[in-house]
């Protein structure tokens, strides 16, 4: 138990300030790619640092988009049916965001 308690101590203490940063980073994210009709995101519902692309009424599956974007080295997870979910972290700063909008735009 100590343990736990010990890198949760730490957690809080160290990331939970970087946080916000996340995010902003994550609305920033949204809004860059807002204007890619492949798939439907909602800039204004991104209250965390996960953003979600929306597929289910794309030519494209989730799952292909996923590979396409991995073969660029964007790392995106697959979320609740046909949709992606973008988490941004601690290792991640602006510039890692304006990169991966690039990537989507050229790719979509």
């Amino acid at each position: 138990a100590g343990m736990l308690a010990a890198a949760a101590s730490h957690a809080v203490e160290a990331h939970l300030p970087l946080l916000a940063d996340d995010h902003r980073r994550a609305r920033m994210l949204a809004e860059k790619l807002g204007d890619i009709a492949m798939f439907s995101i909602d800039p204004a519902r991104v209250q965390s640092n996960m953003v979600l692309l929306d597929f289910t009424k794309s030519s494209m599956r989730a799952s292909q988009a996923r590979d396409l974007l991995a073969a660029e080295g964007v790392m995106i997870g697959m979320g609740m049916g046909d949709m992606l979910r973008a988490v941004l972290h601690l290792d991640l700063d602006d510039d890692a965001v304006d990169r991966a909008s690039d990537i989507f735009h050229r790719v979509f």
